[in-house]
């Protein structure tokens, strides 16, 4: 967060794939989304989106629900069968991810809402 109270716009930008990554590494998938969100660059917005989708696919688990959403605006950026495999393989992932999780707790958690928020992309 201190990074980005840098005044000068280019820090900014060269550093944003950096505080993502963090983001990233740090389990912080809502402010690497939200560092998405807030980028004004095209070319900024799809180097994120490829790191975003990319490394939360290679980490698995509950981090499945960023790679598809990343993967998703990908796709309605350029329509490419990488993206589309990627979209699919995480959000098949994500399912199997809440079943294992769901059956191995027992647990009463809700995973609905993320569920069919993939289903809606």
């Amino acid at each position: 967060d201190v990074l980005m109270t840098l005044s000068q716009e280019s820090f900014k930008s060269d550093l944003s794939m950096w505080i993502a990554k963090c983001y990233i590494m740090t389990n912080n998938p809502e402010s690497a989304w939200g560092l998405y969100l807030n980028t004004n660059d095209p070319e900024k917005e799809l180097d994120l989106l490829m790191l975003i989708a990319e490394e939360y696919y290679k980490l698995g688990g509950f981090q499945f629900f960023y790679a598809a959403k990343a993967f998703s605006s990908l796709l309605k950026l350029e329509e490419s069968t990488s993206f589309m495999d990627g979209a699919i393989g995480a959000s098949v992932g994500y399912f199997r991810h809440c079943t294992y999780v769901k059956s191995q707790r027992n647990a009463s958690e809700n995973f609905s809402e993320k569920l069919a928020e993939i289903v809606d992309m």
